[in-house]
């Protein structure tokens, strides 16, 4: 139809990229899950991150304090719902639910594939991928290009159903 897209992108996808509706709401047909397997050679594609305690706690209220001073149950993360492509959705700290985009953003992780552990007076997250996962992986879009695909081959593998035509 003629219609320019909005060719989102990020750094490195988990092994699939992300439909654009678990991220954001709306389904974009251009926007689809897609295997992008090159991300595996990004330095970002598996990492660890650090986090105190009390940070994680905040994001669970009064009740989650409460329970971490009182030395109650130190499970206070809890993954709800997740993506077809295995990335967390939602996620329940003592008992408070919030988005995986709102953990992701209030403690600076890498992405919202997630799996984490409490180890003392900190909670160390372990991230698969680095960004929203949505539209092109750049590490990818590398790999391909280095397979010898040609940008538009790369292009209409992270965006579906598109046209790659010039502008003029």
């Amino acid at each position: 139809n003629n219609a320019l897209i909005d060719p989102v992108y990020h750094s490195t996808s988990n092994g699939r990229t992300e439909n654009s509706e678990d991220v954001w709401g709306s389904r974009m047909p251009y926007l689809r899950s897609v295997a992008s397997t090159w991300d595996r050679q990004s330095p970002k594609f598996r990492t660890s991150v650090e986090v105190p305690v009390e940070a994680v706690t905040a994001l669970g209220g009064a009740g989650a304090i409460q329970q971490v001073s009182t030395g109650g149950d130190r499970e206070l993360i809890r993954g709800l719902e997740y993506t077809s492509t295995g990335r967390l959705k939602t996620v329940q700290i003592a008992g408070r639910t919030i988005s995986s985009i709102d953990l992701r953003k209030a403690l600076n992780l890498p992405s919202t594939d997630l799996t984490w552990k409490v180890s003392g007076e900190k909670v160390i997250f372990r991230a698969t991928g680095s960004g929203h996962g949505v539209g092109m992986s750049q590490y990818g879009a590398r790999g391909m290009a280095e397979e010898g695909r040609t940008f538009e081959e790369i292009l209409k593998h992270y965006y579906t159903g598109v046209e790659v035509k010039a502008a003029y």
